[in-house]
């Protein structure tokens, strides 16, 4: 008996933290979407698929015709809304710098965007600036998402 109490401990000492970590995730998760509907709802738009990765949002409104962009902040900054219909498609922008140590040279990813080119060539470039080294101190996979989004983005681009 003592073995079943002992086990049903250690199982529980192991399932109870991860239950704790999703509960919360998900409670954050839901407040985001809360403040950021705060934001687009004037706009008549509404949250559809979003990415969070540390305090940095991208998504999609449910139409999927504007793109959207929010760093949470302690001073509430509203998110960068980009209407995709005035676009014609998106890169990935990264600006380097060399570091070198010794005899190895590398390069120093400094600042990651995401640029979107207009449809009309009188038109102005957009730029979604997601990592600076100088705000951020390091890259924890902003590149990655950046390129995602990119993806997305440039499938809903059809001619």
């Amino acid at each position: 008996m003592d073995n079943i109490v002992f086990g049903v401990a250690i199982i529980l000492a192991f399932v109870l933290p991860v239950y704790y970590f999703i509960a919360n995730k998900n409670k954050e998760s839901k407040a985001v979407k809360k403040s950021l509907n705060g934001f687009l709802e004037p706009l008549g738009l509404k949250v559809g698929e979003m990415e969070i990765l540390g305090s940095k949002i991208i998504g999609l409104d449910e139409n999927k015709s504007h793109l959207y962009y929010y760093q949470v902040a302690k001073t509430q900054i509203p998110p960068v809304i980009v209407a995709l219909n005035d676009f014609s498609s998106c890169r990935i922008q990264a600006f380097t710098a060399n570091a070198h140590s010794g005899s190895v040279s590398s390069g120093l990813i400094q600042k990651v965007e995401i640029v979107f080119e207009p449809k009309n060539k009188n038109g102005a470039v957009h730029h979604i600036p997601v990592f600076d080294i100088y705000k951020d101190m390091q890259l924890q996979g902003e590149l990655q998402m950046a390129e995602k989004w990119k993806n997305k983005v440039n499938a809903l681009f059809v001619p």
